[in-house]
C-alpha cells in the first residue's frame, strides 16, 4: 500500500511518464539505427534492388535487368550491364548502360548532396513511338464546368513547397562516354528517325 501511494503521487507519475517516453525514444532510435545499418549491407542492397524491380514492374510496367548492382542509399549507386525496358501499346523504350558508378555523400543538416564521382559508360537509348489512329470527329455541345477557388490549405501547401529550402547538389567529377540515341516515330503516313552517336561529356 505504501509503494502504491508513492507511485500515485504527481511527482512519481511524472517521473514514470518521462521514463517511459525516454525508453520509447531510445527504442525508436535503436530501430532506425539497425534499419540503416542493414540496408547498407550486401543483404540490404539486394533487398532494395529486388524491391525496386518489383515496384517498377507493378506500377510502371518497367523491366529492370542487370548483371551486378550495389545500392547504398547514403554513399553509392552502382550498376553493371544495366538494361531498362518499357513497353506499352504505342511506345517501346530500351535503355542499356555498360556501367554506372555514382559515389556521393549526404548532409541532412545543410540539405546538400555532394557527388564525388558520376560515371556512365556507353549509355544507349532506343525509343520507338507509334502514333495512335485518329478517332472519328464528333460534334458535342460544350458544358460549362464549375470552378472553385483553391482552399487555403492547398495554397499553404504550394507556398511551403515553393519556399522550402531546396536540396543542393554538388557534382565534382562527371563523365559520360559513348552516348547513343535512336528515336523512331511512325504514323499512318510517314516514318521519322533521329540518331545521335558517340556523344561524350566530361566535367571535373
Amino acid at each position: 500500500t505504501y509503494w502504491l501511494g508513492m507511485i500515485s503521487t504527481p511527482k512519481k507519475r511524472l517521473f514514470i511518464a518521462l521514463t517511459a517516453m525516454t525508453a520509447l525514444m531510445l527504442i525508436v532510435v535503436l530501430a532506425l539505427t539497425l534499419a540503416i545499418s542493414y540496408i547498407r549491407t550486401p543483404a540490404g542492397s539486394k533487398w532494395l534492388l529486388q524491391t525496386l524491380q518489383k515496384k517498377l514492374a507493378e506500377r510502371a510496367n518497367i523491366k529492370l535487368e542487370f548483371r551486378e548492382a550495389v545500392i547504398d542509399p547514403f554513399s553509392r549507386i552502382y550498376f553493371k550491364d544495366l538494361k531498362v525496358i518499357k513497353t506499352d501499346e504505342l511506345t517501346q523504350a530500351e535503355i542499356s548502360v555498360t556501367g554506372i558508378d555514382i559515389r556521393y555523400s549526404i548532409s541532412i543538416l545543410s540539405r546538400t548532396v555532394k557527388v564525388d564521382e558520376f560515371r556512365i559508360q556507353s549509355p544507349k537509348v532506343k525509343i520507338n513511338i507509334t502514333a495512335p489512329v485518329p478517332a472519328p470527329v464528333t460534334t458535342q455541345v460544350a458544358t460549362p464546368i464549375a470552378t472553385s477557388e483553391p482552399s487555403g490549405k492547398s495554397l499553404d501547401s504550394v507556398k511551403n513547397f515553393l519556399t522550402s529550402p531546396p536540396m543542393k547538389i554538388i557534382v565534382k567529377n562527371l563523365k559520360i562516354d559513348g552516348f547513343d540515341l535512336e528515336l523512331n516515330y511512325q504514323d499512318s503516313t510517314s516514318t521519322s528517325q533521329v540518331e545521335l552517336r558517340g556523344i561524350g561529356l566530361e566535367l571535373a
